[in-house]
């Protein structure tokens, strides 16, 4: 059984328009340009343009909002678990190796858990691990655990 892409695109665009809503009321950070309701709206603001994108999708499939599905609910089950475990995985890991080395092998064991070819995923999964630290912890001043690689801070 699937679910059509349109019913999810829509279900995520009403996530995403109540956080845009919610996150009006964050207060301005003293000092700054940008208040605590920034990244916030930037993700929800991405969200809100990528439900759009699955609506349309969805809607261009001629899918009912359900139908078969050729994935077996053993192979659902392994990659529920495995995503589990990868987040349990990170939050116990994360200070000991450090963001860099536990988002990388994350998002490349995920990546490869829901069928994308270890080729890709580990470039992917190291560019997408160095584009975040850039983002929290330059833009946003967020600082992420160093962890192994202590001496190669910057």
């Amino acid at each position: 059984m699937k679910v059509n892409d349109g019913l999810i695109g829509l279900v995520l665009l009403l996530v995403s328009l109540a956080t845009l809503w919610h996150v009006q009321d964050f207060p301005n950070i003293p000092g700054q340009t940008y208040g605590a309701s920034l990244f916030p709206t930037v993700a929800a603001a991405g969200l809100a343009i990528c439900s759009i994108l699955l609506i349309i999708s969805g809607l261009r499939s001629g899918h009912g909002l359900i139908y078969g599905s050729q994935v077996t609910p053993t192979r659902s089950l392994t990659a529920l678990f495995i995503t589990a475990a990868v987040l349990v995985g990170y939050a116990l890991l994360v200070d000991y190796l450090g963001f860099y080395i536990t988002a990388s092998l994350a998002l490349i064991v995920l990546m490869v858990t829901y069928g994308a070819k270890l080729k890709l995923a580990v470039p992917l999964g190291l560019t997408v691990t160095v584009v975040i630290h850039l983002a929290f912890y330059k833009l946003l001043g967020v600082p992420l655990p160093w962890g192994l690689l202590e001496n190669y801070a910057w």
